[in-house]
């Protein structure tokens, strides 16, 4: 072998890697795995075709799971679902009963199972207000002692997990904004510091709920944004840098500095976007 690296990385030029030190063969291996594991899945996300059996072997070969190990059958149908910090405990919540539905298996109902042993045992029911099809959202927060959840409606909801055993306290939070023509909240998520929540609308808002005082504002995610903003997170530890995603296609970036100006100017320009 020659103490020799090449200047740039030529996939191209691969035969001759008799040339190169090793692990900048390992670097030439490794780029045109990527590359082609992208090419494969951007091709199945848009032809809708299910998944080579060479891009399935090289997730295993990173650990990912490609087979479902177990599945959690209840007795209600639900939507959604999430896991504690610690998988010692599952919540999920059932669909609603609308006036227009007669069906046994819609209860509207959150339920919290023990999950730290083979078996899920039901510790908790929480039967949310005014059921409208089904919860389609929830975040706990940081100390994972309040729930926030979101029906396909206006307004979202609060519940302490404090007490396991005890009542079904629901608290409202914010008031429907029907003004703005705001029919829908998709996603909710608790900020760093468990204080305000952050959500997703139809139309292309987005909300900020300051759970202290009650008061709520919901603004467009960005001046052309029209279309539904489904799914909203924060990324890092201290939820300082928000995530917003619609059916635009943009994933907008933001920081709670910027959020917390809903408050004062009703504007909220998107630190990065993608038009």
């Amino acid at each position: 072998m020659h103490d020799w690296a090449p200047d740039t990385l030529d996939p191209s030029k691969l035969y001759a890697c008799g040339m190169y030190e090793r692990k900048y063969v390992k670097k030439l291996i490794q780029a045109m795995k990527v590359e082609h594991l992208t090419n494969s899945l951007t091709k199945t996300s848009l032809t809708g075709s299910g998944y080579s059996k060479p891009v399935q072997l090289f997730a295993q070969s990173f650990g990912l799971p490609t087979q479902v190990t177990w599945s959690l059958e209840g007795r209600h149908d639900f939507y959604c679902g999430i896991f504690t910090s610690m998988g010692d405990k599952f919540l999920c919540g059932s669909h609603g009963m609308p006036a227009c539905y007669d069906v046994q298996f819609l209860d509207g109902t959150i339920r919290v199972f023990d999950s730290s042993q083979k078996y899920f045992r039901l510790i908790k029911e929480i039967n949310y207000p005014f059921p409208h099809w089904s919860v389609v959202s929830m975040n706990l927060s940081r100390d994972e002692r309040c729930l926030a959840y979101s029906l396909l409606a206006c307004n979202v909801y609060l519940s302490s997990l404090d007490d396991v055993s005890g009542g079904n306290e629901v608290s409202l939070i914010g008031q429907s904004h029907n003004q703005r023509g705001i029919s829908k909240t998709f996603t909710v998520c608790f900020d760093g510091t468990g204080t305000h929540l952050y959500t997703g609308h139809n139309a292309g808002f987005f909300g900020v709920y300051d759970i202290p005082t009650g008061s709520s504002e919901c603004v467009p995610v960005s001046p052309s944004a029209t279309r539904d903003v489904n799914a909203v997170t924060t990324i890092d530890q201290a939820g300082n840098v928000i995530l917003a995603g619609g059916d635009d296609t943009n994933i907008r970036v933001s920081h709670t500095r910027v959020c917390m100006s809903i408050f004062l100017v009703l504007t909220l320009p998107s630190v990065a976007q993608r038009r």
